[in-house]
């Protein structure tokens, strides 16, 4: 039997996951405006000619309006022009056609004004595409769910609430090593389950190059659990490992050793790196 200090880390298990690529920056033109809302300018649109010709013509009933504006065709052609900014040549006579080209005009200038500044939010941050971030989505997508150990992570899976959740252990695989399990992630056929800090790890220093990164944590995380020493059953020492422990989480000092461990080994990749290099020009 066992007796176990204070927890000095408390872990949860979390799904890696590969990065998907950013969308192609062509298909910003089409991300300042929702569906709905692309749906309703392109019936604005359609709407707004024939709304132009019969203004128009009932105005025509009154005196005499532009005899272009009651051919259905130019009514169209010159509020499709409106909509794309383009300046009109001929401005129409009646009081009642002149107030709805004036209110089609301040229409198409906000809608241009508000496009123009999303789109240029939009053209300097590149958009990621949707990508499983719930256990539900995990579910729903079918994909093996890998790990090293099948004791603590089955377990978990099994006896979870969460019927989604219980739900992968159909697609529970376990493996002998990480280094099996990595190519398929990025490939995008399977997601890793292991410790939050075992993850950041090797995403830091194996799939980190610059600011991108090609491997990611869910959003969603399960089976929280804490980290201690065992010492021997009623064991005189627990007090001052309990002691020395509180002492060394308060301080920091696990956060500090953990990024610095990344550090050091982010570092002599790059080394590996250059001699590898040097090695082949030589």
């Amino acid at each position: 039997m066992y007796d176990f200090t204070v927890p000095f880390q408390y872990e949860m298990a979390c799904f890696m996951a590969r990065t998907e690529l950013p969308l192609p920056r062509w298909q910003a033109l089409a991300f300042p405006f929702q569906n709905w809302t692309w749906l309703a300018i392109f019936c604005g649109i359609i709407a707004s000619g024939p709304a132009l010709w019969l203004v128009a013509n009932l105005s025509n009933v009154c005196g005499e309006e532009l005899s272009s504006f009651r051919w259905l065709s130019f009514s169209w052609y010159y509020a499709f022009g409106l909509h794309f900014c383009e300046s009109q040549h001929f401005l129409p006579h009646m009081p009642s056609t002149r107030i709805f080209v004036v209110f089609l005009w301040m229409y198409c200038m906000i809608l241009t004004i508000v496009y123009s500044g999303n789109l240029t939010a939009f053209m300097l941050v590149r958009r990621a595409p949707a990508s499983i971030q719930t256990v539900e989505d995990l579910y729903h997508s079918g994909l093996e769910v890998a790990a090293l150990g099948e004791l603590v992570f089955m377990s978990s899976i099994v006896t979870a609430t969460d019927p989604y959740l219980r739900g992968l252990s159909k697609v529970f695989r376990v493996y002998a090593s990480e280094y099996e399990v990595f190519p398929i992630v990025l490939a995008g056929k399977a997601v890793f389950l292991e410790s939050r800090s075992f993850g950041e790890f090797h995403i830091a220093t194996r799939f980190t190059h610059g600011s991108e990164s090609s491997m990611r944590f869910m959003k969603e995380c399960f089976a929280p659990y804490p980290i201690a020493m065992a010492l021997q059953k009623h064991s005189p020492l627990k007090r001052k490992f309990d002691t020395v422990i509180g002492r060394v989480v308060e301080s920091g000092l696990l956060h500090h050793f953990f990024q610095e461990s990344v550090r050091l080994t982010a570092t002599m990749k790059v080394m590996m790196s250059v001699v590898q290099y040097t090695d082949r020009i030589s």
